[in-house]
């Protein structure tokens, strides 16, 4: 039986579990935003598509385009 996201995150919060590569805890209240703007499509820096951790799979960078923007 599969679990919801919020009882996942829930037993997450409530374990002492923390990943060794990214630091996720569980807890999203944590979780440092930063929100940078690439207005040049010549600015090759930064990821092209969201990052996921290696070790525990949750996102490290999400990467959000607007295609028809010009």
């Amino acid at each position: 039986m599969a679990r919801s996201l919020e009882r996942r995150l829930a037993a997450l919060e409530a374990s002492d579990w923390w990943c060794p590569e990214c630091g996720f805890d569980g807890n999203q209240t944590n979780i440092e935003y930063e929100v940078i703007w690439h207005d040049d499509p010549e600015e090759g820096d930064g990821p092209h598509e969201t990052v996921y951790c290696e070790t525990c799979g949750e996102p490290t960078n999400f990467v959000v385009t607007w295609l028809d923007l010009e």
